[in-house]
């Protein structure tokens, strides 16, 4: 069930990428974290199989890392929201947002779309909510680490008005991180 924070996505001035009668992005509830999970694992395993990862060799993937225990971690941090998008009362995508408010700036992470509805708009309005919510939280502006080579979901970030902050190589990571970060 909604409550008073939700919005309905065509409050984005998008279509509605699934038809339903209840599509919305929302705050989830500690029993949604194995469906978030679930989306994330899925979701992020077409860019495991696009560039060949395996967990023996990049074990600090998100498509690997995010677990049951690890969610219920991350829901309960101070300062973290963690929304899905919501088919009735099926999770088709999620976002997580932390709120800095040392730097009074906002970070997404695990921004993931079931496989089977990728394409859809459904990314497109989790990001535009995350930011909406950023906003309203008085946060001066929005950022998130990327895989830079991840050419694709790169140009769509950047479409969406992000801007390239600077890039760097981890240890222990096989590909570039980009800082990525919108002002408001």
């Amino acid at each position: 069930k909604a409550n008073k924070s939700s919005k309905n996505v065509e409050a984005f001035g998008e279509s509605e990428p699934v038809k339903s009668e209840i599509c919305m992005i929302d705050r989830i509830c500690e029993k949604h974290i194995p469906e978030v999970v679930d989306v994330i694992r899925l979701g992020y395993r077409t860019v495991e199989q696009t560039y060949a990862f395996s967990k023996a060799e990049f074990p600090n993937f998100a498509g690997y890392m995010v677990t049951n225990e690890f969610m219920r971690k991350f829901y309960k941090k101070p300062n973290q929201y963690v929304f899905a998008y919501f088919d009735n009362e099926k999770i088709l995508g999620t976002i997580s947002l932390y709120h800095n408010k040392k730097l009074n700036m906002a970070e997404f992470y695990l921004l993931a779309v079931h496989p089977e509805y990728m394409k859809t708009k459904i990314g497109r309005s989790l990001l535009s909510y995350a930011v909406d919510f950023a906003k309203n939280l008085g946060c001066i502006g929005i950022s998130a680490e990327m895989m830079f080579e991840n050419t694709p979901l790169k140009n769509w970030i950047l479409r969406r008005g992000f801007e390239v902050e600077k890039t760097f190589k981890a240890p222990n990571c096989p590909y570039e991180i980009g800082v990525i970060k919108k002002m408001f």
